[in-house]
Parts: C-alpha cells; structure tokens; sequence
C-alpha cells in the first residue's frame, strides 16, 4: 500500500505547469507543490463521457482513497492538469486515455470542446477549466492508482443527487456541472 501512495504523491510532486496571467498569457511555471500552495493561475481539462448524444448516461469515477486531493468523490469521468507546453487538447486526451483506456484511445472517440470557465474549487486552488465532453458505449477500463471505480450515472438523476448529496462530489465537479448546464441549457430545454 505505502508503495502505491507514493507512486500517486509522485505523479503530481514531480510535474510542471505553466502559470498564466489574468489573461491567459503564460508567464512561468512550477510545480504542482507551489502551484497548489501560492494560488498560482494554471490551466486543467476535463472531460464529461456520455453514453450517447441526448446524454441520459455519464460516466463518474470515484477517485482513489490514495488521491492527495478529495479522495473517496465522485468527479468528472476523467481529467486532470494541463503540464508545462501542453495543449488543453492535448491534456484531455492524455487524461482520458490515462484513467479510462488503460492508455490508449479508441479510435471511434472524438472529444470535443464545451467550455472554459475559472475554477477556484478549493483555497489557493486557481484553475482555468478547460471542459470537453465525448460520447462512447465501449469498454471502459479505470487506471487503480487514481480511481477507485467508475460508474454509468442517469444524467438527471445526478443533477438531483448533486443537490441533495454534494459531499458525496468534488467540489470541482459540482462547478464544471454547473457550467456544463449553462452551456448546454439550449439542448436540454429541447
């Protein structure tokens, strides 16, 4: 076990961000100790997984215990930091392939963009969210160091249970949730 909790204290004590302005304009960069400690602005992406276009299902993942930040939540399907040089593009695809794929994506996934929103989900935690959604009906297969299990949810029962239970989700999930139905509120009214 000691190893395992190293192995996920390692994967974010080890990595570079580039720090970004009010204006998203880069203007250094740090690791995720100093980051997380002074509050510096760095970038995240994050992707909602849905079960088909009208999105009746979305995947949640329960991260691990082992996690360093909000272990034992539901969050977004998958997502994490934007590293140093890296595209929110880019991130979110790693991400997912990471958490969800065993590493690699298939082929039939096209993740697209929603939205980019500021998050300041916890304190000296400010991030530029770069939120994007997919939609897949394949095998799924959750990466153990970081998530305990994933789950299909019914879309408008989470919305419900978000109100009615929100210490069972991340901080962070109920804010990208909130701006993803904004965003999408023209679709749903349909």
């Amino acid at each position: 076990m000691q190893g395992i909790m190293s192995s996920v204290n390692k994967m974010k004590t080890g990595e570079i961000y580039d720090i970004l302005d009010e204006n998203g304009k880069i203007i250094g960069r740090a690791p995720w100790e100093e980051v997380h400690s002074k509050g510096l602005l760095h970038q995240v992406a994050a992707c909602f997984l849905f079960n088909n276009e009208e999105r009746q299902k979305i995947l949640l993942q329960k991260r691990s215990e082992l996690m360093h930040q909000d272990p034992g939540l539901w969050n977004h399907s998958a997502g994490g930091h934007v590293a140093q040089g890296e595209k929110p593009e880019n991130a979110v695809q790693r991400e997912v392939a990471e958490e969800l794929f065993d590493g690699k994506l298939p082929q039939d996934l096209k993740i697209s963009k929603v939205t980019v929103f500021e998050n300041h989900d916890k304190p000296n935690n400010n991030e530029i969210f770069n939120l994007f959604e997919a939609f897949y009906t394949g095998k799924i297969s959750e990466r153990s160091e970081e998530v305990n299990k994933v789950e299909w949810v019914d879309f408008k029962k989470l919305t419900e249970d978000v109100n009615i239970n929100p210490k069972k989700y991340t901080q962070s999930f109920k804010n990208t949730l909130e701006n993803y139905i904004r965003v999408k509120s023209s679709e749903f009214l349909k």
